[in-house]
């Protein structure tokens, strides 16, 4: 009988889940942005030695947002580059320029 209960209770919240699944993807991504960065979080307030929370968990954000930028705007123009040159190869490739 408890195993019926549990497995109509399991059931039920999975179907909960799927339901819901456009709704809980936000949550579920910040909550794993919130696992990754909490070592870095806990180096910061050891580091700065700042004991509020939530100033050391904005300026752990603004450091990951401000390496995140700088990596991107590293890379994107040699992306953007060499996209170009692709382009140029696949309309040689379809000419016949190049077999």
């Amino acid at each position: 009988m408890w195993l019926l209960i549990g497995l109509a209770i399991t059931a039920g919240v999975i179907w909960l889940m799927y339901y819901l699944r456009d709704a809980l993807l936000p949550f579920f991504v910040a909550c794993l942005i919130a696992y990754i960065l909490q070592p870095l979080v806990d180096f910061n307030m050891r580091w700065c030695h700042i004991h509020n929370r939530t100033i050391v968990s904005v300026l752990t954000l603004l450091a990951v947002t401000a390496v995140l930028a700088g990596i991107l705007w590293l890379t994107i123009p040699s992306i953007i580059n060499e996209l170009g040159r692709f382009d140029e190869i696949i309309h040689d490739i379809s000419t016949g320029k190049i077999k």
